[in-house]
């Protein structure tokens, strides 16, 4: 990593755009577009979280194909591997590399061995965006398998410059459901398979799936839903009644209006019970 005053321009350059009041897609864009010319970068992904769950409301996604959504939600909330978001969201330090977390070895990881080894990809970093201990977004960096791991000096200016992307995160929230325009729609109802793909949908749901911000665009249901419905195929991996458990999430639309999430599971005749 360049440590020239080029560098500390960027950073600075970050600061005061997590600082300009800007909305949560246009921050995270033009925050990684300004990250790469210091911290090279392969691919990414950068979630808006409900701070009292941690669940993803909003992802950004850049050169990760759609069809590794399942598996990379399947080892956040199902497996046991490093450098978990919800580890880095309590841990001393929210900024770390898979390889650091491996000792170089990340065959260790089940992420890297079953997800991102097949896809071309080798190093991970990965952030908690908190300000003090309340977490408003999570940011993983990839590398190319082929390429160099990611640097301790690249860990610390990605360190350095979370919190303010926390509080540009933050501060975004206020300012959409400041401007937003109060909505008529009723409550939805999204059906899910248990590879978390949609089975059904009512109108309105429909309608507020439309609402949702994930980007770009992408053909599969927007990461929160499937978040919700993942913390719950974890919670009955541990206990036989999750009814008093029911995951929950607060989502905010793009016209920012607030949405609250629940996922349980439906009971039918044939054993296909689905998630509702």
């Amino acid at each position: 990593m360049d440590h020239s005053a080029a560098a500390r321009r960027v950073e600075q350059d970050i600061i005061r755009l997590c600082h300009a009041g800007l909305d949560s897609r246009a921050l995270r864009v033009e925050t990684l577009r300004r990250l790469r010319k210091i911290v090279p970068v392969d691919a990414a992904f950068c979630a808006t979280v409900d701070p009292a769950t941690l669940l993803f409301t909003g992802s950004m996604v850049e050169e990760i194909p759609e069809h590794a959504t399942p598996a990379f939600l399947a080892n956040e909330f199902l497996q046991d591997d490093v450098t978990k978001f919800v580890t880095l969201a309590r841990a001393p330090r929210p900024v770390r590399s898979l390889y650091e977390a491996t000792r170089d070895e990340p065959e260790r990881s089940p992420r890297y061995r079953e997800i991102l080894a097949p896809l071309g990809l080798g190093d991970e970093l990965r952030a908690a965006l908190r300000t003090r201990s309340v977490t408003w977004g999570v940011l993983c960096l990839h590398r190319e398998l082929t390429g160099s791991g990611f640097t301790a000096a690249e860990a610390a200016f990605l360190e350095r410059i979370a919190p303010h992307l926390a509080v540009g995160l933050r501060t975004a929230l206020l300012i959409d459901e400041a401007t937003a325009d109060p909505g008529s729609d009723g409550p939805g109802l999204v059906m899910l398979t248990e590879d978390l793909s949609v089975a059904a949908v009512t109108a309105p749901a429909e309608r507020w799936l439309e609402e949702m911000s994930d980007w770009p665009r992408r053909n599969e249901p927007p990461q929160a839903i499937r978040a919700v419905a993942a913390r719950l195929q974890a919670l009955e991996q541990v206990s036989e009644d999750v009814s008093a458990q029911m995951p929950r999430a607060r989502v905010q639309t793009r016209s920012g209006q607030w949405l609250v999430l629940h996922a349980a599971r439906l009971s039918g005749p044939h054993g296909n019970a689905q998630i509702a």
